[in-house]
């Protein structure tokens, strides 16, 4: 049965050299998207140094939002605007 699912499959067999060289790109970056993840850095936690998490969403949607797309405050309502505005400035 082995045998027969090979040869149904339009992939072509690779030898385990060819194999193990399609994992990488041209760069020399391993490209196989299922184990990608595992091998990438792990991110600090930045939640540990959170004291207050309304101020620091204030801040985010307030300064550092904007500061990157300027449009996205526009975005927001001015009733919610003027809440969080409330909040980092008593933070």
């Amino acid at each position: 049965m082995l045998l027969e699912a090979a040869s149904a499959s339009d992939r072509a067999v690779l030898s385990p050299e060819e194999e193990q060289a399609s994992m990488y790109n041209a760069e020399g970056e391993f490209v196989n998207p299922f184990c990608r993840l595992s091998y990438a850095p792990k991110q600090p936690i930045i939640a540990a140094s959170i004291t207050n998490h309304k101020a620091y969403f204030a801040q985010a949607v307030l300064i550092r939002g904007p500061g990157n797309v300027p449009e996205t405050l526009r975005a927001v309502p001015p009733e919610i605007v003027t809440y969080l505005q409330s909040i980092h400035n008593t933070a």
